[in-house]
């Protein structure tokens, strides 16, 4: 189903603007009953929507729908395994989503940098204790995460570096 939406998305465009509440809202109705594969699959969607639509995705009180519940699933996920493969989707979708969005995912910046910064240093801890050479998809997660500081550098443009100063945890390393 959530594929042949996908479909759907890039087709019709524009045109599921005016169902873009009821559409988000059973997304995330399907986020609280989705595992792995079909999860993949719903971020891959949330994501497409982004970069189809663009910047309607945060008009209005439209973002509160979504944005929280994916934090909250990103912030589960990383909180149990910070390098589970089924996160990487799903901050490339909310990569797409605060670029799109712009000043409109102010609001979600700061958790959402303090997450990204939090999955780079958990991944660059677990590669330099590993006493094999590792992989190179066992960096994707770096990867993914300067996507998502890149899509809010340039979401947030000249907002960013007031984000910067404002996270306690990391704002000391950029100032």
């Amino acid at each position: 189903m959530c594929s042949a939406f996908g479909v759907l998305v890039e087709a019709a465009g524009d045109l599921l603007v005016p169902y873009l509440e009821p559409v988000y809202r059973t997304l995330m109705q399907a986020l609280s009953m989705y595992h792995a594969r079909s999860l993949v699959t719903l971020f891959d969607i949330l994501g497409s929507m982004a970069d189809y639509l663009g910047p309607v995705i945060g008009e209005g009180s439209l973002p509160s729908i979504f944005v929280p519940p994916l934090l909250q699933v990103w912030h589960q996920l990383a909180r149990n395994n910070p390098l589970d493969r089924i996160s990487l989707p799903l901050v490339e979708c909310l990569a797409s989503t605060a670029l799109v969005m712009g000043a409109n995912y102010q609001p979600w910046a700061l958790q959402t940098f303090d997450g990204a910064m939090s999955m780079i240093e958990r991944c660059l801890m677990h590669l330099s204790t590993s006493e094999d050479n590792y992989a190179d998809e066992e960096a994707d997660p770096i990867v993914c995460a300067a996507d998502l500081l890149d899509g809010l550098v340039e979401g947030l443009g000249a907002n960013f570096p007031a984000l910067l100063t404002s996270s306690t945890r990391y704002g000391e390393h950029f100032l």
